[in-house]
Order: structure tokens, then sequence, then C-alpha cells
């Protein structure tokens, strides 16, 4: 948080710097860049930090989303902060850039362009298909699915097979009853298959990519580690996919400005403080920065040669914001559907419908 508050206003005000005639060797570093002081530079320090109490244990509420995170059994997957919808990838009345399913990410090691890359292997899922009648027993898929993907109900008592009750063929999408269905049945599955892989999608830390799994924004962080794996799934329609706390932080900032010649440091000290207080307010705004004061200390001299007699003239801008802070907790868990039974007490054919949670692997 204090990092990235330094590091956006160091590349702010380098971008407004950078092309000014009057200040070509004009220097804009954090608090220890600078191996050499220059004839006039700025050099941004944080303060500090304090949290502002928005409520006593943070909880903000159920996140939905049509995205959320899951782990692979036995493997690392901490290079993956978060996932949000792409706000600017989706269209009104459009479907959703990807479909439903699950997206392994895994990171791995470019030899050839010698930097981190992620790939990506897409399991679609298949909703509702109706499976073809192949004998008594066996039933057909329209392709070959993913093994224990299979999910099957029976229509029209729309009950839910056991896995115990079928048998697969995953490679040929064959379907082997343990007992056959009637004439008024059928079969209705759900499942998933292999879409192929996709990238690479070169990554480094701190970074968000957008472009591995489109619709959906991944938080690259530091935290990176040849052989990670984590899912992005994509769900078919918004629902509870995390629980969110969060509150808020104020922040400081110092602003040193110094240069040799005093009037050179007061005009960088007054464009620095209009451009911060006007145009880098909205746009840090816009990113969850809010400036809310920015304020131009008294001036001062330092000794640039004890030998010489020559001093420098500094002043320091005093900026303060807030900003907000967040985590998510996924529910791993989401429930597929909710069957109630008619008030009557009757029960239909086969076994009771009921709540039944995803069975993808």
């Amino acid at each position: 948080m204090t990092e990235l508050l330094g590091r956006r206003l160091v590349e702010e005000l380098q971008r407004y710097w950078a092309d000014h005639a009057a200040f070509p060797d004009l220097q804009v570093q954090g608090k220890h860049g600078l191996r050499e002081r220059p004839q006039r530079g700025i050099v941004v320090k944080i303060g500090g930090a304090n949290p502002v109490i928005t409520s006593a244990d943070h909880y903000r509420g159920l996140v939905h989303s049509r995205v959320r995170l899951t782990y692979f059994a036995g493997k690392r997957g901490a290079f993956v902060e978060w996932v949000r919808e792409d706000p600017s990838a989706i269209r009104p009345g459009q479907p959703f850039p990807s479909p439903p399913g699950i997206y392994w990410l895994c990171l791995a090691y470019d030899l050839h362009h010698k930097q981190l890359v992620v790939l990506v292997d897409a399991f679609l899922d298949v909703r509702k298909e109706t499976l073809k009648p192949k004998g008594p027993l066996d039933l057909l898929a329209s392709r070959p699915f993913v093994p224990r993907s299979m999910r099957i109900r029976v229509q029209p008592y729309d009950y839910v097979l056991e896995e115990s009750e079928f048998t697969t063929d995953p490679a040929r999408g064959v379907v082997t009853l343990k007992k056959p269905l009637t004439r008024k049945e059928s079969a209705v599955a759900d499942y998933r298959y292999d879409a192929g892989e996709r990238g690479p999608f070169p990554v480094s830390g701190n970074t968000p990519l957008t472009t591995a799994v489109p619709g959906v924004v991944v938080a690259i962080g530091r935290n990176l580690r040849e052989g990670d794996v984590v899912g992005v799934v994509v769900e078919p329609f918004r629902r509870p996919t995390a629980m969110e706390y969060g509150g808020q932080w104020e922040l400081s900032a110092d602003i040193d400005v110094f240069a040799r010649d005093v009037h050179d440091q007061r005009e960088i000290a007054d464009k620095t403080a209009s451009y911060l207080w006007g145009v880098a307010r909205s746009r840090l705004s816009s990113e969850g920065i809010e400036i809310s004061q920015v304020s131009i200390g008294a001036d001062s001299e330092e000794s640039y040669d004890d030998n010489a007699d020559e001093p420098y003239f500094t002043t320091t801008l005093n900026l303060a914001c807030t900003t907000e802070w967040s985590e998510h907790y996924p529910l791993d868990m989401p429930v597929r559907d909710i069957q109630v039974l008619a008030t009557t007490g009757e029960v239909p054919p086969g076994p009771p419908p009921g709540t039944d949670t995803e069975r993808f692997g």
C-alpha cells in the first residue's frame, strides 16, 4: 500500500516533468533512488499510514460475480492475488467474453525469451445436454469429457444419479447406466470438456493480466514461482463468490523539492503542487487514491559544497490522502440449485430431489 503510493507519485511526477524544456535534467526519484545529488530534483518520501475503523470486524458483505478463484489440490497457487470481471471487455446485451468453465493458469518459464509466462488450460461447461441412447444401457455425449465431471439428471422426474449408478468412458464420451431407462425417461447431463491450451502470456510482478481469460482481470502479484497453478472459474451468471472485508487507510507523503537556484526551486515546487492538486488528483482518484490535502512548506537552505559555501534551496510539499483496502475470502462450494418438494407431501418416483453441490473436477 505505502509502496504503491510512493511508486505512483513518482510515476506521475516523472511524466509531468519529462518534457519540460526549462528543466531537462530534473530528476524525480524515491527516497533512496538518487546515488548522486543532481543540480535540481524531487524526492518522494512516504510519511506513514493510519487505519480508519469503518466497522468492528471490517466485514462488508458478499461479493456477487461471474468469476472466482479455485485451487488445484497439491499445487501451490499464490502468484494470483485476485480476479475480477473486466468492465472494459463486457458489453451490455452481449455474452460474457469467456464461456463458462474452469481455466487453469500455470506459471512456466520461457527459455527462448527468458521470462515467466502463463499457460492456460481451458475446460468448458456443457449444460443440460440430452444424452443420445446407444443401446439398452449406453448413452452418448456429443464430445469426450473430463473424467468425473459427468452429472446426470433423469427426466421428467429431475432426480440426480449418484456416481455409483453409472460408469463412464470419458475418451469416447460414453456413459453406461447400471439400470436402463424407461420409455418415458431421458438423461440430461452437465459436464466439462477439454477446450485445449492457450498462451503463452508474458507476466511480471504486480501487473494485471487481461488476455489470458477474456473478460477477467487477473491480478498477478510478486509471489511468482515456476510450476504454480491456480484456477479461474467462470460462471454463467453472477452468484455469491466471496466474503469481502475492507476499510480505509490515511496516508501521508513528503515531497522534497531542491535546486541550486532559488527561483528554479520555487517554480518547481509551485508547478508540482498545482499538478498534484489538479490533474493528478482526478487521475489517482480513479485508482482509489483520494488526495485530500497538498501544502507547501517554508524554504530552507542546505550546503552543497562546504568549501565553496554554495547552498541548495529546498522546500517540502506535504500530501495527505486516503485509500481503501479489501480482502476477498472465496466461497468454494457454490450451490447449483435447490429443489423444494410440494407441500402436499407427494414424493415423485425415484430418489427424492434435494440440494446438490458442484461435482466438477
